[in-house]
C-alpha cells in the first residue's frame, strides 16, 4: 500500500506565508530582543524595582528566545526542501 500524499493549496500558502515571515527579518529582531534584553538585565544600565522584575525572569526569557532563534534558524534552512516536497506532491 502506497503512502498517502496531499498538497492542498492551503500547503503552499501557508509555506510561502512562512518564507515572507522568516524573509522579513524576524530572526534578526530575535537578535535585537536578545540585545536589548541583555543590556535591560544590567542594573548599570537600568534599575529598581521594576528592573529586578525583569532581571529575574530575563534568563528564562532569554533561554526561550534563543531556542526560538535556533528552531526558526533550521526552519528557514529547511524552506526550499519543503516548497520542494510541497510542489512535488502536487501543490504546484
Amino acid at each position: 500500500m502506497g503512502m498517502r500524499v496531499l498538497a492542498d493549496p492551503v500547503a503552499k500558502d501557508r509555506i510561502m506565508q512562512f518564507r515572507r515571515v522568516l524573509d522579513s527579518g524576524f530572526i534578526e529582531s530575535i537578535q535585537q530582543l536578545l540585545v536589548a534584553g541583555d543590556d535591560l538585565s544590567q542594573p548599570c544600565f537600568w534599575d529598581g524595582p521594576k528592573a529586578k522584575e525583569f532581571q529575574a525572569m530575563w534568563p528564562g526569557l532569554r533561554q526561550s528566545l534563543l531556542d526560538v532563534h535556533a528552531d526558526l534558524s533550521t526552519l528557514m534552512g529547511s524552506v526550499d526542501a519543503i516548497t520542494t516536497q510541497i510542489m512535488t506532491a502536487g501543490g504546484a
